[in-house]
């Protein structure tokens, strides 16, 4: 534990203990609290000239930054993790830096950028067999495929990363691409099906507590009740979205949660 690393002054048990308490605040929303512990964890890895260590935090903080939607920070400091990877030869932290600068480009606009860092880290997973990082860069080609509106490619791949998430039983992972997969539908004017998925990934987050996924998936519920009429049900979801996000400081979120009551 990080109470006893401190006590026999076991700096990278520190280190390690900091990054998790960390991990814990990103998963319940408190994005705050958990910068704070990726920095300072960094500092003590720095300190020690940890490399590793190292880039582990600078892809943590870059994380946090990109969930708060301040970009620029998010992509400087994938780019120093990225770096510090290709020094060490980490070829799974090179495809997890590849795919997390992806994703900045996307959110960015840029998707061609963001398809070619999101291919490059899946061709580098699959040689090196990691079928986690594989799942994640499967999910973002699906993604930038969707948003291209090339709706077969976009279930392809979706499908493809569901299928390795259900392998290595991910379930955060299975309830984001249950509503990834449930908006391809809902833009193909599926409803119900889409509706059905969405809701399959709302209680999936529900039990593992990730406050963004229910915020998604409420905000996706809210859209398709209020598309059939259904206004009370899509007005109680969006209410419900808002105060997540107002609780994890998650203004995009709110945003369109709000946007969605509106609506409703």
């Amino acid at each position: 534990s990080l109470k006893i690393s401190e006590e026999i002054n076991d700096k990278a048990g520190i280190s390690r203990g900091l990054n998790n308490i960390g991990t814990i605040y990103y998963l319940q929303g408190h994005y705050t609290e958990a910068l704070a512990r990726y920095r300072q964890s960094m500092q003590i890895d720095v300190e020690r000239n940890d490399k590793v260590g190292i880039s582990k935090s600078l892809t943590n903080i870059g994380i946090i930054y990109a969930l708060q939607g301040n970009n620029t920070e998010a992509l400087q400091h994938y780019q120093k993790g990225l770096r510090i990877n290709e020094e060490i030869g980490d070829k799974a932290g090179i495809a997890n830096a590849l795919n997390n600068i992806g994703g900045v480009h996307f959110s960015q606009g840029n998707y061609t950028e963001a398809l070619e860092h999101f291919q490059k880290s899946l061709r580098i997973n699959e040689e090196s067999g990691n079928k986690f990082g594989s799942a994640h860069a499967l999910n973002n080609i699906g993604e930038t495929f969707r948003i291209h509106g090339n709706y077969p490619e976009a279930l392809e791949y979706f499908q493809r990363g569901m299928r390795i998430r259900e392998e290595i039983s991910d379930r955060s992972g299975i309830a984001t691409l249950l509503n990834n997969i449930g908006n391809v539908y809902e833009l193909q004017g599926n409803k119900s099906e889409a509706l059905e998925l969405y809701q399959k990934g709302l209680k999936i987050f529900g039990e593992i507590g990730n406050k963004a996924g229910i915020i998604t998936a409420l905000t996706n519920i809210g859209v398709i009740h209020g598309s059939q009429g259904n206004y009370t049900q899509a007005l109680q979801c969006s209410e419900r979205a808002a105060d997540l996000a107002t609780q994890i400081g998650k203004l995009e979120a709110l945003w369109e949660a709000r946007t969605n009551a509106g609506k409703a």
